[in-house]
């Protein structure tokens, strides 16, 4: 996976899709604390776009993570 490549143009939401990926990677290598801060970010982000009723799925996963 290439996140650097697949976040070309930096829009919000190939940042959250690539935010979404190192979150995976993090949670596989077993980095929880990382993982975490990533969650918090990603729920913030969603927040203030209004994202998380379109990410209605990924909001309420990373949500859960963070509590």
């Amino acid at each position: 996976m290439n996140i650097d490549k697949e976040n070309f143009n930096n829009s919000t939401m190939n940042n959250i899709n690539s935010l979404l990926d190192m979150v995976k990677i993090f949670e596989s290598k077993g980095m929880k604390k990382n993982s975490k801060i990533l969650n918090i970010y990603l729920v913030e982000l969603m927040e203030k776009t209004l994202l998380k009723d379109y990410l209605a799925e990924e909001y309420e996963n990373a949500k859960n993570k963070i509590k």
